[in-house]
């Protein structure tokens, strides 16, 4: 009889911070924009610096000339995301699990 395998949700709460580095973020601030990224690091400020991002814009800022000048989404690069600006951050749900599962040794 095989034991059943972990509950990704509990070993996603296991994660240290140090896990997430390199993994894909969305990062939506005060003004409700949102940039997506890898994540390379934070500091004690909660900054955060993303690597490769690009800026969405919430719709109800989106006017026509904006989504004409850079449709849905515009090419960042690499960008610092002030700590106090930050209001949620979140991860694609498939990677944190592979992450959690790495972690725990889970192949």
């Amino acid at each position: 009889m095989s034991a059943d395998p972990p509950d990704p949700g509990l070993l996603a709460e296991q994660l240290t911070m140090k896990d997430f580095i390199y993994m894909s973020l969305a990062v939506t601030i005060r003004d409700g924009r949102q940039f997506e990224g890898r994540l390379l690091c934070t500091d004690q400020d909660c900054n955060v610096i993303l690597e490769d991002a690009y800026e969405r814009l919430p719709p109800n800022v989106r006017s026509r000339r904006q989504l004409a000048a850079y449709g849905e989404r515009r090419s960042i690069g690499l960008i610092v995301v002030p700590g106090r600006e930050i209001t949620s951050i979140d991860a694609a749900t498939g990677e944190l699990q592979a992450r959690a599962r790495l972690r725990a040794g889970i192949v």
